[in-house]
């Protein structure tokens, strides 16, 4: 998946617990990218899919 924000992979991204995407992920780690947070491109999950 890739992030809404940045478009790098959930993979450039740190696990962080603090973050509020569903996949806890936080700041990207590609040099010079701004991005501090994964940003879901799944605003909202139906519970059919859980």
């Amino acid at each position: 998946m890739h992030c809404k924000k940045c478009h790098h992979t959930d993979e450039a991204h740190r696990p962080s617990e603090k973050s509020s995407s569903l996949l806890k992920l936080g700041a990207c780690q590609i040099p010079d990218c701004p991005c501090n947070q994964y940003m879901d491109e799944i605003s909202q999950i139906d519970e059919e899919l859980m």
